[in-house]
């Protein structure tokens, strides 16, 4: 056993913040633990060594590991095996269950938390919740009572969403009460990673948007009634009447955006060259019958693009977009129209993020001006972001529910249209924290 301890030891060599999670596990005698830290921290190393420590060194161990979704669980039960490699420690590895039993009677369960009932069934003396801030609350719920005869260790480890149950848990550990004196906390941000250099940091903040940077590598959470949009407050001018009445003059330059919509709204967006919204137009498909939707939609588009003749206008042409593109070139007269898709198997492939990282930075700095309209701020408001920690991507889009983003999109292509002729300048980097 002590060769098999020394072989596993070889592989991992923990950095001082890691070794002082490892040696609270290993030493104190808490029994729930939250980790809050940052991307790039090596989480992962630590829960693989951790996990197999526990199952050479205390028998009979059984490990219930979860994670957020199937393919983050799968990934670490490959990586876990991977670094075993031909050590001997294994008794059984059922590549179906996910499930790794050791000689020493120990066993892993690897399993997704995406189902919490799922979880229920096993005795357990150690509980891993990885990614625990982007799970249900229900699944330690759930798997608590699991833990209740044989229980050792149930730890919590996760980059930080919003104030929502993990951070419940986080601040647990620091509460000082007596009813959580078995919660031990933890909180390590990007700068307490010593592979993580100036550089690279920089280029990660440069690379996002402020609160996502704030909340990915500072760990720093935002309320989930904070919209994507920082400072767009001080972007409204008053009512879009004032300023769309006065119509058109041949000293502007003017740009249009254009969001078609399948189920819900079309909108068209029009910017002049100070990038002041100057008038909108809204399609909702539910005033037309099935059958004359998409020729309103061609007929209002048309009278749009005429009445401002912009000089530059992009078009999203995703799913049914790109055959009315098409008829509205070919058939309606507007040549200066282009298309924008942001589906990965167009030939265009353009980068979604990217148009929204651009209306980021333009609210943030103050660059553009925006009606006082409702739904155009009620949008704005529940325009939200979704992390993906597998892929390292961050999506944009509206708030799961009852919300809209055709008008937010719409504008975010009048911009792209805008940038488009007025490149000077336009590298983005969006503020710092």
């Amino acid at each position: 056993m002590a060769n098999i301890k020394k072989r596993i030891a070889l592989g991992f060599a923990p950095y001082p913040a890691q070794c002082e999670v490892i040696n609270s596990l290993l030493y104190e005698d808490k029994k729930f633990y939250t980790l809050l830290c940052s991307r790039q921290w090596g989480k992962t190393l630590l829960i693989i060594n951790y996990m197999l420590y526990v199952c050479i060194n205390e028998p009979n161990s059984v490990i219930l590991f979860t994670s957020n979704n199937f393919r983050a669980v799968k990934k670490v039960y490959e990586e876990l095996i991977d670094a075993i490699g031909e050590s001997g420690v294994i008794k059984n590895n059922n590549k179906t269950l996910l499930k790794v039993t050791f000689h020493t009677g120990s066993k892993i369960i690897f399993k997704s938390a995406e189902r919490p009932n799922n979880l229920r069934g096993d005795t357990l003396t150690h509980f891993i919740s990885d990614e625990n801030a982007f799970c249900k609350k229900e699944v330690w719920e759930v798997v608590s009572p699991s833990l209740d005869i044989k229980g050792k260790k149930a730890l919590f480890i996760s980059t930080v969403d919003d104030y929502n149950h993990f951070w419940d848990k986080y601040q647990r550990g620091l509460s000082g009460k007596i009813k959580d004196k078995n919660w031990k906390s933890f909180l390590y941000d990007v700068y307490t990673n010593p592979f993580m250099t100036p550089e690279k940091i920089e280029e990660a903040q440069n690379g996002m948007p402020s609160h996502v940077f704030a909340k990915e590598y500072l760990c720093i959470p935002s309320s989930l009634s904070s919209s994507v949009f920082r400072n767009w407050q001080n972007c409204i001018y008053g009512n879009l009447s004032d300023y769309s009445s006065t119509g058109r003059t041949d000293k502007q330059r003017y740009y249009v955006g254009i969001d078609f919509g399948r189920n819900d709204y079309t909108v068209a967006t029009c910017l002049d060259q100070q990038k002041n919204v100057v008038d909108i137009l809204r399609v909702n498909k539910e005033d037309f019958p099935k059958d004359t939707y998409w020729s309103c939609v061609m007929d209002s588009v048309t009278t749009f693009v005429n009445k401002w003749k912009p000089i530059h206008a992009f078009a999203e042409i995703n799913s049914m977009g790109e055959v009315v593109f098409e008829l509205l070139k070919k058939n309606h007269g507007l040549s200066m129209l282009k298309p924008f898709s942001t589906q990965h198997n167009s030939k265009q492939n353009q980068d979604k993020k990217g148009i929204v990282d651009n209306l980021i930075m333009n609210f943030e700095k103050g660059l553009i001006k925006i009606p006082n309209e409702e739904y155009l701020l009620d949008e704005i408001k529940s325009f939200t972001y979704k992390y993906n920690p597998v892929t390292g991507k961050v999506t944009y889009g509206a708030r799961s529910g009852n919300y809209n983003d055709d008008s937010v999109m719409s504008l975010c292509f009048a911009l792209a249209s805008h940038k488009q002729i007025n490149p000077i300048n336009s590298k983005m980097r969006v503020r710092r924290v």
